[in-house]
């Protein structure tokens, strides 16, 4: 379960007296006329007329919070369950949409009801629901009493008779993501189509996702990282060291970005194993993401080696921690299969005279191999890890097998091109 010992106050940035200025002097010092109402803005090309109802609602909304206009229209809330994400530390990342769903709520489904009580005060989310006036009840459904739960909050949910509002939490983030609750989205959506729902008629009961606060987005924002190709968030990795290794080693082929959550106390292991394992493939850096919007929050890039040494001292592994790997650019078992047997026998055959189509195509591979990995080597690395023409030939012929001589002609060929490029 991921969890959040607690929820810090929000970090404040400090700027100088003369730099602060509000959103309206800012939007009033902007406006030509000297004349700003706190009105929502809209494009001038874009009157009421061509907005939705919705529409509407939300500029109203944004209104009301960022400038203090009154906002008196309430829209109910309509029955059903709602999966809410909660903050992962910082409190002014709850929405205002799940702000309305747990004051609405008769029945909230949390993983620790202390917790989650405790959130809900700090949120100032009212202790009854002001809809059906009924008491807020807070039911606790985690990885110890899910089984025995869940098809008796499948069926209240489902068949709803006293049209409630039910939502399901995390101690912190977005439900089911590493969370409980999978399982029991599951069972309302097999049920509910069983009922008839779920092809477009309107229903009671439907399970509705509410976004928020994500520590796998964040941490994939915050790295820096190249995820071109997406990203593959993996959990939690296993807590024994074979099977954990077994996991990131099936992994090696993976060419996208790779993002784990990891226990503090499991840290150094992890990076031991990355370490030993992704020393087989491509060169990979690695971003331990830690304290994700709290006070503390830090970002820590670098290769294994880095990270380990850092996070070997004593506290410094602590906290809630999010690892990524670095995305590959090619495929490493294509690099291990390919590379010891097709490009010795294609790329460095420098005789074209051969017409079979099936050898054609492996030295066709076996170049495009070649090139992917001087290019990744020579510009594509970051600025201090780029290797030289001579030191990138060098590697490709120890890893690939290839002729240094055939390596470093092709590497020259790169560096010229990328630099006739830079020129033009």
């Amino acid at each position: 379960m991921r969890k959040c010992s607690t929820f810090v106050r929000s970090r404040t940035r400090t700027r100088n007296n003369d730099e602060k200025m509000t959103v309206p002097q800012q939007r009033k010092d902007d406006d030509d006329d000297g004349d700003f109402d706190g009105s929502p803005m809209i494009d001038d090309d874009n009157s009421d007329e061509d907005l939705d109802e919705d529409d509407l609602e939300f500029f109203k909304a944004a209104a009301s919070l960022q400038f203090g206009a009154s906002h008196k229209k309430k829209v109910p809330i309509a029955p059903g369950f709602y999966v809410v994400s909660t903050p992962i530390g910082n409190l002014e990342d709850i929405t205002i949409r799940a702000l309305k769903i747990l004051n609405e709520a008769t029945l909230i489904l949390c993983e620790d009801t202390r917790k989650t009580r405790q959130l809900l005060t700090l949120l100032g989310v009212q202790s009854s629901s002001s809809q059906k006036g009924k008491q807020k009840k807070l039911l606790a459904y985690h990885s110890h009493n899910f089984y025995e739960q869940r098809e008796t909050l499948r069926d209240r949910i489902v068949r709803n008779e006293d049209e409630e509002v039910i939502a399901l939490v995390s101690d912190a983030g977005a439900p089911v993501v590493s969370d409980p609750g999978q399982d029991l989205v599951d069972l309302v959506l097999e049920a509910t189509k069983a009922n008839g729902g779920g092809g477009g008629g309107e229903r009671k009961s439907v399970v509705v996702p509410i976004p928020g606060a994500s520590a796998v987005t964040t941490a994939v924002i915050g790295s820096g990282f190249k995820c071109d190709d997406g990203y593959r968030f993996c959990g939690f990795l296993p807590a024994k060291k074979n099977e954990r290794v077994k996991v990131l080693e099936s992994l090696t082929s993976e060419t996208s970005l790779l993002v784990f959550f990891v226990s503090p106390h499991k840290l150094v292991k992890t990076l031991e194993d990355v370490a030993a394992v992704y020393s087989k493939s491509p060169p990979r850096r690695v971003c331990v993401a830690r304290e994700l919007t709290k006070r503390h929050e830090e970002f820590f890039r670098g290769t294994c080696e880095e990270c380990l040494e850092e996070f070997s001292k004593e506290g410094r592994a602590r906290g809630e921690i999010t690892l990524l790997v670095e995305s590959s650019d090619f495929c490493a078992s294509t690099k291990k299969t390919t590379a010891t047997k097709v490009a010795p026998k294609d790329i460095n055959d420098d005789d074209d005279t051969n017409d079979d189509d099936d050898d054609e195509s492996d030295k066709n591979t076996a170049k495009v191999l070649l090139e992917k990995t001087l290019r990744h080597l020579l510009l594509e690395r970051a600025e201090n890890q780029r290797l030289s023409v001579s030191e990138a030939a060098r590697k490709v012929s120890q890893d690939l097998g290839v002729k240094r001589r055939v390596a470093y002609s092709l590497a020259q060929k790169i560096k010229d091109s990328s630099s006739g490029n830079t020129n033009s």
